[in-house]
């Protein structure tokens, strides 16, 4: 068995695959591990080896039993300790699975709160079956691309993971979640999908960069939508509503008021006198009201609501991606202003466009009447 105390490093994804292949069982542990923490899951779990890194190596070296165990480092190893990296420069032959459905995979942690942690082991066969599970609950398609947030020591971490395994994506890691760190790599990598927690969303969309990030955010709404998640799908670009969504925002029934943006966002759409209606008492509204009212961009039958999202992105991939994300900055911009600066505004992007290649081709297009071929930056 093998110990792994790492963040989500594309190195601890590395070496997740690198066990499941080899038959061997890997058991990560949260990094923030105390060194009598990581004594007692390292006797607990009979682990022959450690792979830390260097916000571990401290608490690694005042672990006993880690002292007994063959030690990797994936930075500056320690005395006496492998360096992950030689390990990756070493020849090897081509790997070949040595496991099967029915061996042990992976054995997670509980916290500990109350008690010694307790060490939960799963077998192959029961890791593949809930990461397909994963894939049908999330509605992933083949080649999603999804941000490596959730740590992999935690049992929704190894899910997507394994989940972008099973359709042929990619899981772009991010070690530790930073809001304006995940705004670039959505852009820049293309993100198809998240997996966060609320409080994860709330940061991301209340986040400086968020209204300029490039990239077109959709929110496909089906059956309850309330508080946070009608706050989210209210910062979102487009929302495409089920005729089965309902929207609401309760807080009052809690005795509390929405805090992350949802009764400004919601005032600025349908005005205060609806505002009031929903937010003061707590009142629900359908797909198809809220559609009328001007909040959904779209209210579709309930079997439909996937084929109508993946419309509106095969459509929105048309058009030039400069185009869209001045469109999109200019009009979040210029949102609370003057008419004549909006204008003004407008007038500054249009000529800097006009300049452009892109829309030369675009006209160039139109006329021949053919599709553009634009550069997809």
């Amino acid at each position: 068995m093998r110990r792994r105390r790492l963040r989500s490093h594309w190195e601890a994804a590395t070496l997740h695959w690198a066990c499941q292949f080899a038959g061997v069982v890997i058991t990560p542990v949260n990094w923030r591990a105390k060194p009598d923490e990581i004594d007692f899951c390292l006797e607990d779990s009979e682990a022959k080896a450690l792979v830390y890194e260097s916000i571990s190596a401290e608490v690694v070296a005042q672990s006993k039993a880690a002292q007994s165990r063959l030690r990797v480092a994936l930075e500056a190893p320690q005395s006496g300790d492998l360096s992950f990296r030689h390990l990756l420069d070493r020849p090897a032959a081509a790997a070949t699975p040595r496991g099967d459905a029915e061996q042990w995979s992976v054995m997670l942690y509980t916290s500990g709160t109350t008690a010694r942690p307790k060490g939960v082991p799963r077998r192959q066969r029961a890791e593949r079956a809930a990461a397909l599970a994963h894939v049908a609950q999330n509605l992933y398609a083949r080649g999603e691309r999804t941000l490596g947030v959730m740590p992999l020591y935690h049992t929704m971490g190894v899910r997507s993971l394994l989940a972008m395994a099973l359709i042929g994506g990619e899981f772009v890691c991010l070690p530790r979640f930073d809001a304006e760190r995940a705004l670039q790599l959505i852009a820049a990598e293309r993100i198809t999908n998240l997996y966060l927690v609320p409080t994860l969303y709330h940061d991301l969309i209340h986040h400086p960069r968020f209204p300029a990030t490039d990239v077109s955010v959709i929110a496909a709404n089906r059956g309850y939508c309330f508080g946070v998640g009608f706050e989210i799908s209210l910062a979102c670009d487009f929302r495409i509503a089920s005729e089965t969504c309902q929207y609401a925002l309760p807080e009052q029934r809690l005795g509390q008021i929405p805090g992350s943006g949802g009764s400004a966002r919601l005032q600025k759409m349908v005005g205060i006198t609806r505002t009031k209606d929903l937010v003061m008492r707590s009142k629900r509204i359908v797909g198809r009201q809220a559609y009328e009212w001007g909040v959904a961009t779209e209210c579709v039958d309930d079997d439909k609501l996937e084929a109508a999202t993946d419309a509106l992105v095969d459509e929105l991939r048309i058009f030039l991606p400069i185009a869209q994300r001045t469109a999109k900055k200019l009009l979040n911009d210029t949102e609370d202003s003057t008419l004549s600066i909006a204008i003004e505004l407008e007038g500054h992007c249009y000529s800097r466009l006009r300049q452009s290649d892109d829309f030369k081709e675009g006209v160039e297009a139109f006329h021949a009447k053919r599709k553009p071929s634009f550069t997809r930056i």
